[in-house]
């Protein structure tokens, strides 16, 4: 993948949180900017704003740097594409309807990122490359017919993200 796809990939993902953010009526994130490699939006339906980056790397979407205004300490180093983080943090908010639950983004977006299922599993992960792992995570082998067996919070997931993003904004590559 090229410098140029890259590119395309990252502007096709924040493309798509602008179009869906202008969709809603009462849309509760505004001043959307990319430039030098960082997304940049901010949330104005509190009564405190918090503006929220997403850096991303030359292996987008592999590790991506979420932080937010309120605790620049706190960053996220996610594998998961714009779409998909924003998507957690708009929901984060919407269910809490509190910027304070929020502001720990890293914790949120990694028990969201599977974190909390890993502390109560006895599957331990000690190696990266281990197929036991991805055994664990996809729930099953891919089959030779192409076929994907997912684990079903995966699928959950995959499914909540093609509902609100289209049936494109999913690639199992």
């Amino acid at each position: 993948m090229g410098m140029c796809s890259r590119q395309e990939r990252i502007q096709k993902d924040i493309d798509v949180v602008i179009q869906k953010s202008r969709a809603e009526k009462d849309c509760s994130f505004a001043d959307f900017r990319y430039s030098d490699s960082t997304f940049t939006f901010t949330y104005v339906g509190g009564p405190k704003s918090v503006s929220y980056s997403v850096h991303v790397s030359e292996d987008y979407p592999d590790n991506t740097y979420v932080s937010s205004s309120e605790n620049d300490e706190d960053v996220l180093v996610t594998t998961e594409p714009i779409p998909v983080i924003f998507h957690r943090i708009a929901t984060e908010l919407r269910k809490t309807n509190d910027i304070n639950c929020c502001l720990s983004i890293k914790s949120k977006l990694q028990k969201e990122n599977g974190e909390e299922s890993r502390q109560n599993s006895t599957v331990e992960e000690d190696s990266e490359g281990d197929n036991d792992s991805e055994e664990f995570y996809y729930g099953g082998q891919v089959n030779y017919d192409g076929e994907l067996h997912k684990h079903p919070q995966l699928e959950a997931d995959l499914s909540a993200v093609r509902e609100i993003y289209g049936p494109h904004a999913v690639s199992l590559r």
